[in-house]
């Protein structure tokens, strides 16, 4: 347990330098990863779920994370998930792409 611990954290900070997220008017990307990097995208138009989330770790050091589902995507595709946002960061996130949503039609 002791030699996984350090490795683990340095694991999990690696790993959220590399984390980022871009919004468009008609495209969300995210990007994650550090020992093999990931992009992850999703048409606005195609996302049908959102929710935001604070585990006993984000409440503690004050983040959110911003979990979405998308018409199509696959069962065994990873989840698109933006991780430890700053928490006003994510509720005005969360806030605006719902305002977008609710404006849209659902596409297949």
């Amino acid at each position: 347990m002791l030699v996984w611990l350090p490795w683990s954290a340095y694991a999990a900070w690696r790993h959220t330098g590399r984390m980022g997220y871009a919004l468009e008017a008609h495209l969300v990307a995210v990007r994650g990863g550090w020992w093999s990097r990931w992009w992850r995208f999703a048409e606005i138009d195609k996302l049908q779920a959102l929710r935001l989330q604070r585990s006993p770790l984000d409440r503690w050091l004050g983040t959110a994370s911003l979990w979405m589902d998308s018409a199509g995507a696959g069962g065994m595709s990873p989840p698109l998930r933006i991780r430890f946002l700053p928490e006003d960061e994510a509720r005005a996130l969360y806030a605006q792409l719902g305002r977008t949503l609710a404006g849209r039609r659902l596409r297949w």
